[in-house]
């Protein structure tokens, strides 16, 4: 199966972004995480979409599910979401 895979910052017009076909991974989305996380559930991606935040470090989370936990707040700057078609 040859699914596109797009890669964008979090910074991006998620509007236009989230409307390609594909796989997509919104790279360092931390200060923008709230509004990320409106746009997905906007879109109705947020059970096909996961979030890894502080990867690499001793703080890191994973999120693999975001309908069923998100982070409420700000992410810091490594945090990478996945959003499956």
């Amino acid at each position: 199966m040859n699914t596109p895979l797009h890669i964008a910052p979090g910074s991006a017009d998620l509007e236009e972004v989230l409307q390609w076909p594909g796989n997509k991974i919104l790279m360092k989305s931390g200060r923008q995480m709230p509004e990320v996380l409106k746009e997905i559930e906007h879109y109705g991606s947020l059970s096909k979409s996961s979030m890894v935040q502080n990867c690499g470090l001793p703080e890191e989370r994973v999120f693999s599910d975001l309908s069923a936990e998100s982070p409420k707040e700000t992410t810091g700057y490594f945090a990478t979401v996945i959003v499956k078609e």
